[in-house]
């Protein structure tokens, strides 16, 4: 049960932990796109993404590129929802045969995933493109998963 609820708050956790990176993608990829255009947004996107995190002011024993810190939380979220979904006893065959959108959790999950899918390709294409417009839909599709992911967490064992 500890571990199941460890689980749980690591999920929702990373989501709200990328809700803050794509703002940051928002608040950086507004005001530069409108003002500099976007090439100068581009520019600038591409010295951030190779930035390293943590800083170099911070020791720790690795460092990833700010760029990858997106695909990283992606991964841990989708481990961790890969383990919710087995602790809910959701099997492969329910799976394939659509059995797990009879219950809450497994529309709230289908729904996540969906937009968990929709947030990366939007991040991409804001990191390759940069626009106002792509950065507000990539800031309402993290809000949408936050959202979704503290309504699994409420579903979890009901």
């Amino acid at each position: 049960m500890a571990a199941h609820l460890i689980i749980v708050f690591l999920h929702i956790m990373t989501s709200i932990v990328w809700v803050g990176y794509v703002l940051f993608w928002t608040i950086v990829a507004g005001p530069i796109a409108r003002s500099g255009g976007s090439s100068e947004a581009a520019r600038v996107f591409e010295a951030v993404n190779r930035a390293p995190w943590p800083p170099r002011k911070i020791p720790t024993p690795f460092r990833f590129k700010f760029s990858q810190v997106g695909g990283l939380l992606l991964i841990v979220l989708a481990i961790t929802g890969f383990v919710l979904v087995v602790a809910e006893g959701i099997g492969p065959g329910d799976l394939l045969s659509g059995r797990f959108l009879a219950d809450r959790f497994g529309r709230l999950l289908a729904a996540k995933l969906v937009f968990v899918a929709l947030l990366a390709v939007l991040q991409f294409r804001l990191a390759a493109r940069p626009s106002q417009r792509s950065a507000y839909a990539n800031l309402a599709a993290a809000v949408v998963v936050v959202v979704l992911s503290a309504l699994l967490a409420r579903s979890v064992g009901k």
